[in-house]
């Protein structure tokens, strides 16, 4: 099968096989409008004597669509099936979906891709800079809190300036910190 519990038995006996995943990319905030339709061909593989027919669909969240909706796999051959993961449809996160391949004549399903597309959420960059009570770049652990998400900072000198910062990538809205 793939991706997931492993049934040997089932592995064993089956002839068509197909790719064990697909990423469709990270697409990091803010979106762009080149954030375009990534489409990736999903290969099966028959090492039987006579030609597969798999019924496919997708299961699972996500923005993703199939380019044909059943598969014929040639004995002693393979085929390819486009799959289209889409960041530009609403809303943001880990998107996950298997692309299952049943057997069209038994329905017992012979075949389970894993696809995956990540869409980061609302994130601004927030750069700090320490200042001691001398007037000069200090270095310390800046303790920051997302919500109920506790993140420490490290703020370190750099080699070039002697001046003391760090850049955090944070979700949108009120954030606490201090300096410990």
């Amino acid at each position: 099968m793939g991706t997931g519990r492993v049934d040997v038995a089932a592995a064993v006996r089956t002839s068509v096989r197909a790719a064990g995943s697909a990423f469709f990319g990270f697409f990091d905030w803010p979106h762009e409008p080149t954030d375009a339709p990534v489409t990736k061909q999903v290969t099966f593989a028959n090492s039987g004597s006579t030609d597969v027919t798999l019924n496919l669909a997708i299961t699972g969240t996500g923005p993703f669509s199939l380019g044909a909706s059943s598969v014929t796999v040639p004995a002693g051959g393979s085929s390819a099936v486009p799959v289209t993961g889409d960041p530009t449809r609403p809303g943001s996160g880990q998107f996950t979906g298997y692309l299952i391949g049943t057997d069209a004549v038994t329905g017992a399903a012979v075949t389970r891709t894993s696809l995956g597309l990540v869409k980061e959420d609302e994130r601004y960059s927030l750069k700090i800079k320490l200042i001691g009570r001398d007037g000069k770049p200090a270095r310390s652990t800046v303790i920051l809190k997302e919500g109920r998400r506790v993140r420490p900072l490290a703020v370190h000198r750099r080699w070039r300036d002697d001046a003391a910062a760090a850049v955090g990538h944070l979700h949108g809205g009120v954030v606490a910190g201090r300096a410990g």
